[in-house]
């Protein structure tokens, strides 16, 4: 059977620990990545249900951290722990089906930094060793938004790309939202 996504639960974003939500529609060992990102370098943890992928800072602006799970038909502890900081932090666990039912889901993980200043994305390379392997990228960055979709934080956003030159705001009675 082919690696596919399942679902993903709801982010959780939260000042300290976070706990995000569960992805729906998940069976017997489906495997449920969680992602932490932050913008601090506090150490991140789960409960024991969950597997270390790899954890990691970005100079002095971020962290973040990866863990599995394979689930058996009751979600567990979901929390992101986070001790001594105020700091947000967000979270998310996304599912996935089709693999392996028995060990180590993980055949390679890799990390690395970039603290390049422009856009680009740098990676590391990975190449995985088994067959019939997905390769999952994750991303973070030093700045971290929760955006919650209102007509205030559009407003807000699309001033901010008007005042630095990026942004044309259309004509409300011409291009009503």
């Amino acid at each position: 059977m082919a690696i596919a996504f399942v679902s993903a639960g709801t982010e959780g974003a939260a000042a300290g620990s976070v706990t995000p939500g569960a992805p729906g529609g998940s069976a017997a060992n489906d495997i449920w990545i969680c992602v932490a990102h932050t913008s601090d370098n506090v150490a991140m943890t789960m409960d024991a249900a969950w597997t270390s992928i790899l954890q990691g800072n970005t100079g002095t602006t971020g962290r973040m951290g990866a863990w599995w799970h394979r689930y058996n038909g009751t979600p567990p502890t979901m929390t992101v722990t986070r001790t001594g900081t105020t700091t947000t932090c967000i979270a998310g666990v996304a599912a996935f089906s089709g693999c392996k039912t028995s060990g180590s889901p993980i055949n390679v993980a890799a990390a690395s930094v970039s603290l390049a200043t422009s856009t680009a994305v740098l990676a590391a390379a990975v190449s995985t060793t088994v067959t019939n392997c997905m390769v999952v990228r994750v991303f973070g960055a030093s700045d971290v938004y929760w955006c919650d979709g209102s007509a205030e934080e559009y407003d807000r956003m699309a001033q901010e790309l008007v005042d630095a030159g990026t942004f044309k705001r259309l004509s409300d009675a011409k291009r009503p939202n």
